[in-house]
């Protein structure tokens, strides 16, 4: 039991260090997008102070590119201290100084792989260390059932003994036999077994329960892995080529006069908003795997 409560710890620090992982990854996501968002925006300013310059533009496009830029300035303290918050913990659980430099995480990947729910919840049954734990429990409430009930039946013990007799002789042996009696404290015993048993049954009540908890625990991690990597999948084919697009075409558009600056700086912003929200899916579909992980007692990479 010692040894699964080990497996079982050791799961769950590699589960969080990983998780902790694609934390890092995604602040440094998050400031890299900030950086280009910052770019662009200084861009779309000189566009705005050139068109001001020969009356294409009025003066609320200026004003409007320098709020914008004051914004990402703001955005980009929290993000810095994301990314610090996000190194202090995987460090801390690599059990090293808190505030030890570590390098740009690599971007992380979803794994091919097409099991089914049925066999990862069987498989998750059978091994993950939680479970086995309980199920030791189980019989180790067995033997104590059994142990109480040999208590019942008569103990003999036999003692040979030898005394050297100095003063005599010759030399003496003794033969003692006794034997304990346990029906003359029945109930001393009886009581011991039910306990014993009582205990077994609890093992048995809590190991039922932690299968049922481990079912919904794999049921549920495994449709948030499906349904992020179908949304990781639908972001990376479609949606961002299409906001980038839609961006370009803002930005031809603000400089041909087709659209005002405003349509052009929501382009901006929808980008990076999307942007987040792939990067941050893709990171809650790595999480969701590192959690099945610990909850299988095995890595799928």
């Amino acid at each position: 039991m010692t040894n699964e409560e080990f497996r079982a710890v050791e799961r769950r620090i590699i589960a969080q260090a990983k998780q902790a992982y694609y934390d890092l990854f995604f602040a440094h996501k998050a400031l890299d997008i900030h950086h280009e968002q910052v770019e662009l925006a200084r861009r779309f300013s000189k566009i705005a102070r050139e068109k001001f310059a020969v009356g294409e533009a009025g003066q609320q496009d200026l004003v409007r590119a320098q709020v914008e830029l004051l914004n990402l300035s703001n955005i980009l303290i929290t993000l810095e201290q994301e990314r610090e918050t996000a190194v202090a913990r995987l460090n801390v659980l690599l059990n090293r100084p808190a505030a030890s430099s570590l390098s740009a995480p690599e971007t992380p990947t979803v794994p091919p792989f097409e099991p089914s729910l049925e066999a990862l919840q069987k498989e998750a049954e059978e091994k993950r260390p939680e479970n086995r734990m309980r199920a030791l429990a189980i019989q180790r409430g067995e033997e104590a059932v059994k142990l109480a009930k040999r208590d019942r039946l008569p103990d003999f013990m036999a003692e040979v003994a030898f005394m050297d007799m100095h003063n005599q002789p010759h030399n003496a042996w003794m033969a003692t036999v006794r034997i304990n009696i346990p029906w003359v404290n029945k109930k001393k015993y009886d009581a011991r077994i039910r306990e014993n048993e009582a205990e077994r049954e609890r093992a048995e009540a809590v190991y039922r329960a932690a299968l049922n908890d481990t079912q919904f625990r794999v049921k549920d991690l495994f449709f948030r892995f499906q349904t992020g990597r179908r949304l990781v999948t639908l972001y990376e084919e479609g949606v961002l080529p299409l906001a980038r697009l839609s961006l370009e075409a803002a930005t031809v558009g603000y400089q041909t006069r087709k659209n005002d600056f405003l349509t052009l700086i929501e382009a901006q912003q929808n980008l990076r908003e999307l942007e987040l929200t792939y990067f941050n899916a893709l990171v809650d579909t790595n999480k969701s795997l590192a959690e099945l992980e610990e909850t299988l007692g095995r890595a799928f990479q």
